[in-house]
């Protein structure tokens, strides 16, 4: 049995209240004196602050002379506890006067205590802030003082307080009322100690005595009243306690009474539990068939779902080898799958799209075009069908794309299915082949016209040898010459062009640059007078050769000269001295020597928006009737069939660079 604690021993309760009391009333005193020290902290801070503002103020209105700042008594009384310095610099940084002497006539940035930064920052009206300077809190305050004239700040005035100083006083009242609360909780203890002890431990210690012939098993024992019943907790609970030990005994009586009942109880238990096993047992056998049911509903639904993942795996399959890209997005424009032709294209490097927008996969440009069609399928709730043209890793590519709604059980449009091929290449071949019918009517028609043209040419020709023969003096002798000299330089365009519409030839085979330049600027000569078109050739003989079909290199530079042509005579603006630069020179391409052959032209260039389309097949910047927009498209075919390069640089307004790179034929290298 557990003995009663000793009065006042660790275990007993006057102990622990004691202490108790005591801890609260120390933490009470202690918690009172904290905020107290911070609010006489804030206090003094802002009266320290109030102090400086008004001290930089009469500075500044001119009150008190900036020279009297000079004097530390007069400052300090001013500012009051914890000053330390104060001085006055120039709009340049030269200290005027200072507390401290050997400051004066020095500049700012060579006193380590000393942030030019705040002078910089005082010019907008000045401050005051708190800095923390060798391990102490300070604070400091920066103000202009003002020019009465122009309201311009010629000086600064410069205050600083140790705010720590400033609240010793406070940290010594707060020591006192520490010790005075410690001293108070010693004393409150002690009285309510002594009160505890006569109107409740000694009452208590009697209670106990009761307690413990109860637990003894006296259950007759009771707890002396007073008389008059006392009203308090104490005579409550005693009165209480009472009232419990007769419950108690008159609980023992009734419980040997349960006794017997129980016994007769358990008989009739162990009849019910007999019974109760055998419903049981029965109850089993009903689970054990409702458990087979289900795991052989369970064993179906797994083969139907294991199904279900072969039927899509089947599908995936099917979808992978498709050379089209596909793709479903649902509604909110959130891709469901793709196949692999279209994570190839839109998705390369990652595993699964499913979730992410079409801005995240297409990128913010190609999603505005790509999700035209399948929001369409899903407003109109039918399929549409039309061609993209987006950009692909830098190039610009043509899809025919179908679009279709799906629909839920529900007849709702959950999601939309696009279906892209990529039409490009038959876009570029049927460009090209309306390009060669395009030629070849060309070359029909020139060899007419110049079959034409030859004969009454030879006709012109022979009659001015005729007359320039006969008449040996005389102006119509050399008007004459005059003729002769035109006739046969036409002679010699018409052979070109000629040589131009019948050359044919698929051999590539040494070309030299200057030689085809020349021809294309002669075909084009008539345009270049009559736009009064400055050219600026650039190009040595002594170039290598490169590997090239002629005709096709021609009809390249052809293309390129007439765009840059129409771009500096037929513009918004025509300019009004326009000039077409072409240069060639060797260079290194991936360690593969080139010729770059670059034409420029000061006309209204290329807008940004359309540098992403301008060698798209039909894409022109041409007025409707003056272009088919297979120009550049063309070329840019032709180049890249002779392993080289096509470079467009365009700054709207200014300019447009067109740079040709053609591999060098044979072996020739170049330092």
């Amino acid at each position: 049995m557990v003995s009663p604690p000793r009065p006042f021993s660790r275990r007993s309760l006057a102990f622990r209240v004691s202490l108790i009391v005591v801890c609260v009333e120390v933490v009470i005193f202690f918690l009172v004196g904290l905020l107290y020290l911070q609010i006489h902290d804030r206090q003094m801070e802002k009266e320290l602050g109030q102090r400086i503002r008004a001290v930089t103020r009469l500075v500044s209105s001119g009150a008190l002379a900036y020279d009297a700042l000079g004097d530390k008594n007069l400052v300090g009384r001013l500012v009051g506890k914890g000053f330390e310095e104060a001085m006055v610099v120039g709009f340049t940084g030269i200290i005027f006067n200072a507390t401290d002497p050997s400051l004066v006539g020095r500049d700012i940035r060579s006193v380590p205590s000393l942030d030019p930064e705040w002078f910089t920052q005082a010019r907008n009206g000045g401050f005051t802030r708190t800095i923390k300077h060798n391990g102490r809190h300070e604070i400091i305050a920066v103000f202009p003082v003002l020019n009465a004239a122009d309201g311009a700040a010629f000086v600064y005035t410069f205050l600083r307080v140790d705010k720590s100083r400033g609240a010793q006083q406070s940290h010594e009242f707060f020591l006192v009322l520490l010790l005075g609360s410690a001293l108070g909780g010693i004393v409150t203890s002690l009285a309510l100690l002594v009160s505890f002890r006569r109107l409740v431990f000694s009452r208590l210690r009697q209670d106990m005595a009761v307690m413990e012939r109860l637990t003894g098993g006296d259950l007759s024992a009771r707890i002396p009243l007073l008389s008059p019943i006392r009203r308090d907790e104490l005579g409550w609970m005693a009165h209480g306690f009472n009232e419990m030990a007769e419950s108690m005994e008159s609980n023992v009586t009734r419980l040997r009474q349960e006794v017997e009942n129980r016994t007769q109880a358990e008989a009739a238990l162990s009849r019910a539990k007999a019974e109760l096993e055998e419903r049981v047992e029965r109850r089993t056998m009903d689970l054990d068939r409702s458990n087979r049911e289900l795991k052989r509903e369970i064993e179906e639904r797994k083969a139907a779902e294991a199904a279900m993942r072969e039927s899509h795996k089947r599908l995936q399959g099917i979808l992978d080898h498709s050379p089209s890209a596909i793709s479903l997005v649902n509604s909110d424009g959130r891709f469901i799958m793709a196949n692999l032709h279209f994570m190839l294209l839109f998705a390369a490097g990652r595993t699964d799209i499913a979730g992410l927008s079409r801005a995240e996969v297409y990128g913010q440009e190609n999603a505005q075009v790509l999700s035209v069609l399948e929001d369409q399928a899903l407003a109109e709730r039918k399929p549409m069908a039309d061609e993209e043209s987006f950009t692909v890793d830098g190039e610009m590519r043509t899809y025919m794309t179908t679009a279709f709604p799906l629909f839920n059980e529900y007849g709702s449009a959950f999601a939309a299915c696009a279906i892209r091929t990529d039409v490009s290449d038959r876009k570029r071949l049927e460009a090209e082949s309306l390009r060669a019918g395009q030629l070849a009517s060309l070359g029909e028609l020139a060899a007419g016209v110049a079959h034409e043209i030859n004969n009454p040419l030879n006709g012109i020709v022979n009659y001015a040898e005729i007359i320039h023969d006969e008449l040996a003096d005389g102006p119509c002798h050399d008007l004459a010459a005059k003729i002769i000299h035109e006739g046969e330089r036409v002679s010699r365009i018409v052979a070109k062009l000629l040589a131009f519409s019948r050359s044919r030839s698929e051999q590539f085979e040494p070309v030299q640059v200057r030689e085809v330049v020349d021809d294309a600027l002669q075909l084009l000569e008539g345009s270049v007078n009559r736009g009064r078109v400055a050219v600026d050739i650039q190009v040595d003989d002594t170039l290598p050769r490169i590997r090239a079909r002629a005709h096709e290199i021609r009809q390249v530079l052809l293309n390129i000269l007439n765009n840059a042509l129409h771009a500096v005579t037929h513009g918004q603006t025509p300019r009004p001295d326009p000039i077409i630069r072409i240069e060639a020179r060797t260079a290194l391409h991936n360690g593969e020597a080139f010729v770059d052959i670059s034409i420029t032209d000061n006309g209204y260039g290329i807008p940004e928006s359309a540098m992403n389309r301008i060698l798209s097949p039909f894409f022109s910047l041409k007025p409707h009737n003056e272009g088919t927009g297979l120009g550049l498209s063309i070329t840019h075919a032709i180049v890249k069939g002779h392993g080289g390069r096509l470079d467009i640089a365009s700054k709207e307004h200014e300019y447009t660079r067109v740079t040709v790179s053609i591999p060098i034929y044979g072996d020739t290298s170049f330092s």
